[in-house]
């Protein structure tokens, strides 16, 4: 009986602008594209379930191989379209790390998450990402072209801090400085000059 070291789970999402008839003709078109990816890629058990305006999949492969990821991704994003994003979850059968990818726009993003055993998790180990991950082929073409990812704690769309991150939530010295810019702003505007 084979082994499979490695399950994924994939959900393909389409552009709220398409009708029903071209939902489902990109439908049949990228689940044909997805599943001759995975076949070349080694997967097996391969599973599609359509719900509403997504794809969702999920099939196993015979190990945890990032760089067969990679090139799954490649073969992927090159087909993929307009109107239609993506993401992967790959995850080792023993539970020591996920892979995520996310796919759309032409480009792909890899995310690595180190999962702690048991024992660790409840001495207070957390998940932990993955520092450098192994830049995709497909960014590497396009490094010059695309901006850097922004830093943990950071909106990739426009760089600005998450609501929920340290950055975000100003310090005293911030507050401080946020009212004197304030104040200044006000008197600039009612014609009176700067200190």
């Amino acid at each position: 009986m084979a082994i499979f070291r490695c399950s994924m789970f994939g959900q393909i999402v389409y552009a709220d602008a398409f009708t029903y008839q071209e939902l489902l003709e990109t439908e049949a078109r990228v689940t044909a594209i997805v599943q001759d990816a995975l076949e070349q890629c080694g997967a097996q058990h391969i599973n599609f379930t359509g719900e509403a305006d997504a794809l969702l999949m999920e099939c196993v492969f015979s190990d945890m191989d990032r760089a067969a990821h990679h090139a799954l991704c490649d073969r992927i994003i090159q087909q993929l379209g307009s109107g239609v994003l993506g993401r992967f979850a790959f995850m080792d059968r023993s539970l020591d790390s996920v892979v995520f990818y996310f796919l759309g726009r032409g480009k792909w993003q890899e995310q690595a998450f180190s999962v702690p055993a048991p024992r660790e998790a409840l001495s207070g180990w957390m998940v932990r990402q993955e520092r450098k991950p192994v830049p995709p082929l497909q960014s590497r073409r396009q490094e010059s072209k695309t901006p850097a990812p922004a830093p943990e704690g950071h909106d990739s769309a426009n760089g600005e801090p998450l609501q929920d991150s340290p950055e975000a939530r100003p310090d005293s010295k911030n507050k401080a400085q946020a009212g004197n810019s304030a104040k200044k702003q006000n008197n600039h505007a009612q014609g009176a000059t700067p200190d």
